[in-house]
Formats: structure tokens, sequence, C-alpha cells
């Protein structure tokens, strides 16, 4: 069954869909990446599923291997029912919103398929490269508009009773009174002042947004960069030691379009989880990194996925 396997992994992003066909060796035999408007283009469901199945279809069919193909693993941006079918959430895609993802690519391809968070994907696809006996525990940790998050908890995905698990990003960091409401619908969540769109906001704001990109370019000497990342800094140190309290675990993985931003303090961020321990022993068997897959860290965790969890 397996040595003949091959799996289409499928990335569905607000800005980008990303596709890649993998082995069984954990060789890419393809890649590629269309913006999403351009895909989808529509925000009829019915349309949207339609155009999604056809690419899909025509994706596999021109890498040429479609007859190696026997799964089809998506990716996406969203909260995802218990039954890993219907996406119950998903603000950034609305047009694949309230929708039987699954069963109804399942019944437009032919193939099986399943359907789980895009960060629980790449985090799944950067374990693939770790000694898993050694490091059992493992936080993803991926900075980009908002903050995703993916749980390595003894070996195995974690995504909690309700498939909810690891929601990084919203954290609170207020109880008593509202502040500002996060795009989740709730209010103050950890990404409202640690991620891109924290960035987006207040540059927007100073009326300097087009120095969004370089915000981190010698920010020490502007007042105003300083106190931008200062805060993204504190408000995501506070994410990090309320993890590292709860779970302890033996690695951070960090990743996402804001860590690639010119000028980014990268060993500050790899120093961040270290500084409020309760005990040396935490200092000693913890360990940070950045991920090393990049924009495919998806597609060996499609393949992951597709070997133990379904």
């Amino acid at each position: 069954m397996w040595e003949s396997s091959m799996v289409l992994a499928v990335d569905i992003g607000g800005t980008y869909i990303r596709t890649g066909i993998i082995d069984i060796e954990f060789t890419i035999r393809s890649f590629e990446k269309q913006r999403t408007v351009e895909v989808i283009g529509t925000k009829s469901k019915k349309e949207a599923l339609k155009n999604l199945a056809d690419y899909l279809h025509d994706v596999m069919i021109q890498s040429g291997v479609r007859e190696k193909i026997n799964h089809v693993c998506l990716g996406v941006p969203s909260i995802i029912a218990k039954d890993k079918d219907y996406v119950l959430s998903t603000p950034n895609v609305p047009a694949l919103q309230d929708i039987a993802l699954k069963s109804e690519l399942e019944r437009n391809l032919g193939l099986s398929v399943s359907v789980e968070n895009d960060v629980n994907l790449s985090t799944l696809g950067e374990y693939t490269l770790l000694d898993q006996r050694k490091y059992p525990n493992v936080v993803g940790i991926y900075i980009g508009t908002g903050i995703g998050c993916g749980l390595i908890l003894n070996q195995r995905l974690f995504t909690g009773a309700s498939n909810l698990a690891a929601e990084f990003g919203h954290i609170p960091t207020r109880l008593t009174e509202k502040h500002r409401q996060c795009n989740c619908g709730l209010y103050d969540c950890l990404e409202v002042w640690a991620s891109g769109s924290f960035f987006d906001r207040e540059m927007k704001k100073a009326g300097r947004d087009n120095e969004i990109p370089s915000i981190f370019v010698d920010y020490s000497s502007d007042m105003l960069k300083t106190h931008i990342v200062d805060i993204f800094f504190k408000y995501l140190a506070f994410g990090l030691y309320t993890v590292n309290t709860l779970l302890n675990p033996n690695m951070f993985i960090f990743s996402g379009g804001v860590v690639e931003m010119e000028g980014f303090p990268k060993e500050k961020l790899l120093d961040l989880p270290y500084g409020r321990l309760r005990h040396e022993s935490v200092a000693n068997s913890l360990e940070t990194k950045f991920g090393v897959l990049g924009e495919k860290a998806f597609i060996h965790g499609a393949l992951e996925y597709y070997m133990h969890y379904t």
C-alpha cells in the first residue's frame, strides 16, 4: 500500500493557495502556488468548492503522477469541527466557511481527503526532521498576520477535546475590561498586540504605513518603531511564558512571515522563552529554533498526517 503512495498537500491561505505532491520517502515531486482569489474567484460557496476541486484536479493531472496520488490533505487557516470535516470559521477565506469541506472534496475528486489546521500541518512537517524520542513535546509558533500554534505532546499532534487546542494567538491578555477587539470577535487576544496586524495598525495610525516592511530595520534609533517593537515582544513573551509554564515543552519552533522580515532580531526571539522560569531545570530541558522547511513545511506535515492520523 505505502510503497507507491503519494499525497497531494494543499495549503489554503488568504493570499495564496500552495500545493505540493510528496511521495512516501518525503521527496517533494512538485510545488506551486497561485493567488487564492484567482483559484476560488467567488463568494459563492458552491462555486468556490467547484473551482477549488477543479484546480486540484488540474494540479494532479499536470503533475504526471495522478495515478499514484491516493490522498489529499488540506491545511486551512480555520476552526474545524471535531469531525474534521466541517469548517466552522475561516475569516480569511470566507467562501469556504460553513462547508463540509472534506466530504465535498471527496465527492468531487474521488479520493480520500483530510482537513486540518494549517499551522498544525506545518508543525508536524518540522517535527518530521527531529529526533522524536529526544523531543516528545514541541510547540510550533507561526507569527504572521496573526499568530498560529501547533502542539506535539508525547510525540502526537494534540488538538483538544473539540479540535480547538493551541489557540496561542487568542490567549486573553485582559479579563476585567475590554480594550481592543480581535478579528475573532473577542477582546484583547494576544495577537492584537503581537502580530503583523499590530504593526499594520500602529504604523498606519502614525501615517507611516509605507515603512511597515522595514519596521525592524534600525528600530532602536526610531522612537515610534522602538515603542511598537517593545510592545510586540512584551506580549509575545507573555504568551510564551504561559505556554512554557503550562506545558514544559522540549522545544519551541518559530516560523512565519514576521520572523523573516528584514532586520528581525532573531536571537532576541530565541532567548525569549527563557525569560521567566520557575527552576533552572526548565531551561536545561528546553531548546528554541527556527523552522527550516519554510513555506513547504505543510507538505511534509501532510504526508505525516496521512500516515499516522487518518
